[in-house]
């Protein structure tokens, strides 16, 4: 499990080529998942510059028709560290690799879409094999088979690995409709989709993990804007989720184990 709790572009200068004036490309890091960025045409350039070098190893996306979509990374030198290409679920990697490996296999697929199924997630999610460090621009290069080109929102940075959760966890829904009820049983209702909610819980042996785990929590705290991914390269079973968490139980101590649990619910 995998949860990117900081996302490196709210620190960026984002700019792109084909933006339109109403849904500029901002919104790819506004807390409304719904909140789009839209070009003028079928594909643009999205550029994010740091002031500092920062690191990542992941990137997500979501409420998007992009279909293709070619990152590059560059250190302060506009030199490329590395570029992956995403389409489908080929994965195409072109620097960072050694020398003669190109192109993309099985053994280096990393979730653009689930390793055994062909459906497409949204929200999507990519990790790298390792992190990269030293990074000074992003650029994103987006099509879509469509007129024009929109994203609800990119998360980037480092992901904080959590402990294997406990098997039992619970998928739930918050159902926000609002529902009038007359004496004779009918039924007014304003409808709105569910949102899901995931409940797991985690037992691990070392104390300085739960520090570690403590001190996520501190610097977070409920309410904090999360991208999700449950089971990395099974998202046939849970996919990837832009959410904020709920609640983070206290720290239990059971025997030469601690325990703790965390509730995340989906946020559009």
């Amino acid at each position: 499990m995998k949860i990117l709790f900081d996302n490196i572009l709210n620190a960026a200068t984002l700019t792109s080529l084909h933006e339109e004036e109403s849904y500029p490309v901002t919104n790819v890091v506004s807390p409304f998942l719904r909140q789009l960025y839209q070009a003028s045409e079928s594909n643009d350039t999205i550029t994010a510059e740091f002031s500092t070098d920062v690191a990542l190893d992941s990137i997500f996306w979501g409420f998007t028709n992009a279909t293709r979509l070619r990152i590059a990374l560059l250190d302060s030198d506009d030199a490329v560290m590395e570029i992956v290409y995403l389409e489908g679920e080929s994965v195409g990697h072109y620097y960072g690799y050694d020398e003669g490996v190109y192109g993309y296999g099985d053994n280096e697929f990393y979730g653009y879409y689930d390793s055994v199924s062909d459906k497409f997630y949204d929200p999507a999610v990519y990790h790298w094999p390792k992190a990269y460090t030293g990074v000074r621009k992003i650029i994103i290069e987006a099509e879509t088979d469509e007129a024009k080109l929109y994203i609800g929102g990119i998360g980037m940075g480092v992901c904080f690995v959590m402990p294997n959760p406990n098997e039992n966890f619970s998928e739930g829904w918050i159902d926000n409709s609002i529902i009038s009820r007359s004496q004779a049983g009918q039924v007014v209702r304003d409808y709105v989709i569910p949102l899901k909610q995931y409940t797991f819980r985690f037992s691990y042996a070392e104390r300085s993990q739960m520090n570690a785990l403590r001190q996520v929590y501190i610097d977070n705290g409920i309410g904090a804007k999360v991208w999700l991914d449950s089971t990395e390269r099974n998202h046939e079973f849970v996919a990837p989720m832009f959410g904020i968490i709920e609640e983070w139980t206290a720290d239990e101590k059971n025997g030469k184990n601690y325990r703790f649990g965390m509730t995340i619910t989906e946020a559009r």
